[in-house]
């Protein structure tokens, strides 16, 4: 995922876009570093993950969360932070989750997320 995430990173750099990775474990060190692997810590991790992409989304930056998100409503609570359709979620073969928040989406429309 982590790649997968950094790869984008790149490609949007090259395409004049500004974007931040962030890893769900380099988050765990710092930011969230007080939580555990329990359900109610997990969805706090993705909460706060989720403020912090809206923060960036605010400011125009593409903010690509590499991480793994079990819970469908964690998902769906960030995803009701942004503004609609700036939310992307990829999801590979291997059931992790790529999250994306884009302040205008519709500069984006021209791209084709393939799922392999």
């Amino acid at each position: 995922k982590s790649t997968l995430a950094c790869a984008l990173s790149r490609e949007l750099y090259c395409r004049g876009h500004l974007s931040y990775v962030l890893d769900g474990d380099n988050v765990r060190h710092g930011l969230n570093k007080d939580l555990s692997f329990k359900p109610e810590d997990l969805a706090e991790n993705i909460r706060r993950i989720g403020e912090v992409a809206k923060l960036f989304a605010d400011v125009g930056i593409i903010y690509i969360a590499s991480l793994i998100s079990p819970y469908r409503q964690d998902r769906d609570a960030c995803r009701a932070l942004l503004p609609e359709n700036a939310f992307i979620e990829v999801i590979s073969s291997l059931q992790m989750f790529l999250h994306i928040a884009f302040l205008n989406p519709d500069d984006f429309t021209d791209w084709t997320l393939h799922n392999t």
